[in-house]
Formats: structure tokens, sequence, C-alpha cells
């Protein structure tokens, strides 16, 4: 299971005297948001303990997002000893106010099963499908992963998967947009229709998912579902060597190398055909 990705915010960590104090006084005469602020920072430079001394009075307090995160150290043992069932426990809570992210975490657990939860897919995708309605986009795109794969007694079902990415990629999850395009393009699910590939992988490649942008590059090269155009192929591939990540720098500079084509030092080429 993969972790949520959480922002990083420039707040300072506690300071020596803030650290020894009890939680009841840490972050004395901050808001609950700059509280919460300040624990994501100290989260992010893997300062667990400074972390979970903010979050946990917030967490007892009711913030669902602080108890959220006092659920993910649990779950990791980060900042407090690995605890399964105060890990849930925590993501119950924070999923009871509607918090997205826990409502994913906590579905997940029930589709995968543990020692802690029984394994109940059907529950699961419940809490996972409330997890999207809520603005977890993500949780919509696992969905279908789970019906595309056939995981954790979830039957393996492309129909269903592709109605799953649908919904996310409708949302504009950039992960549903790109499983729609594979979809379309090898008839996974639907009916194989190479330009509506092509529309969704361009969806997905305007906000930067490297796979579409490298896919749209290779269509254009060799003329898989339109006509060879290899300029268009170098707009695609110099976009996607621009991407963060040294792997996918390689990989598209690797594909620049074999069209055999100068490379524009031109950063922002703006719109690719």
């Amino acid at each position: 299971m993969r972790l949520a990705k959480f922002a990083v915010v420039a707040f300072a960590l506690l300071t020596a005297i803030g650290v020894s104090q009890s939680s009841a006084d840490i972050g004395a005469g901050q808001s609950s948001a700059e509280r919460l602020k300040e624990a994501k920072s100290a989260f992010d430079r893997k300062d667990y303990s400074a972390a979970v001394r903010l979050w946990r009075p917030l967490a007892e307090g009711g913030n669902a997002e602080a108890q959220r995160f006092i659920g993910i150290s649990y779950e990791n043992g980060h900042g407090v000893p690995r605890n399964g069932p105060q890990a849930v426990e925590w993501f119950r809570k924070a999923a009871a106010q509607g918090d997205a992210q826990a409502e994913y975490r906590l579905g997940v657990l029930f589709v995968v099963g543990s020692d802690v939860l029984p394994e109940d897919p059907a529950q699961g995708l419940a809490l996972m499908e409330r997890a999207g309605e809520h603005g977890y986009l993500w949780s919509f795109f696992i969905i279908g992963e789970y019906y595309r794969t056939g995981s954790h007694a979830i039957p393996e079902d492309a129909a269903k998967a592709v109605s799953w990415y649908r919904r996310g990629a409708d949302l504009g999850d950039v992960l549903s947009q790109s499983a729609m395009g594979f979809a379309y393009e090898y008839g996974r699910g639907v009916t194989k229709d190479i330009g509506q590939a092509m529309a969704w992988y361009r969806k997905a490649a305007d906000q930067g998912d490297v796979g579409s942008l490298m896919v749209l590059g290779r269509h254009y090269e060799y003329g898989e579902g339109v006509e060879v155009n290899k300029d268009a192929a170098l707009c695609w591939y110099q976009k996607a060597a621009q991407s963060d990540g040294r792997f996918n720098r390689t990989q598209a500079e690797q594909a620049i190398a074999h069209l055999g084509k100068p490379v524009s030092s031109d950063k922002d080429r703006g719109q690719c055909q």
C-alpha cells in the first residue's frame, strides 16, 4: 500500500525547549492550523516524535486531520511503537468525520485484511468509494486496479475497472486518465479506440504524467493510430525529459537520441500536436 504524499510546509521545527514541554503545552498560543502545519513539517523532516507530540492534543480534541496522522504514526511506528489496533482506532475516528484519506486507508485495510481487521472487500470498497466522493480521487484509481488485477478476493473485471477509472478521470485524477488511455489503446474493458486513447493520454500529459508523455511520443514516432510525425514525437519526449526524476529523464533522453533529431534549447515548447 502506498502512503499518501503530503505537502512540505516551511515551518521551523520545535525548539529544544518546546520539545521538552508536555504535549498539553506544545503550540500554546498557536492556532490549530499553525500546529498542524508545524507537525507536518516535523513529520516531513522525519522528526516523528515532535510531530506526534503536536498532533496528539489536536487528535484528542477531535481534529480529523491530526487523528489520521496519529493513525499513520501507529501504523508505521513513526514516533510511537507500531500498533495496528491503535492505528485502526484513529483511522476510524477520522473517517467518522469524513476525512477522505482516513476513509481510504481504513478501506484498504478491510480489502487486504490483517490481524487487526478481517478481510471484508465489500466494506473496504464502500469506504474507498466514499473517500473518492470526498475528494481523494486516488481511491477511484486503486479500486480500478483491484478489479483490473483481481486482487484480494475482488474478482477480475476489466469493465468494472474502467468504470472506476472513469469516475476518477472525469474528476481530473491523472493516473485514472492515463489508465483510461491504456484501456482504450488495448481494448481492455472497452472497445479499442485509438482516438479515445490519445485523448485520455493528452489529458494526463497535460497534468505532467510522464508515462502518458512518453506514450504520445511513441505514437507519433511510429505512427501508431496517427500519422508519423517526428516533430510531434520530439515535442512530447522533450516534455517528458523536463520532468522530475532521473529515471524519467533518462528514458526520455534515450527516446530523443533514438529519434535522431536536434533538441531545441527552448524549455517551454508550448502545446504539442
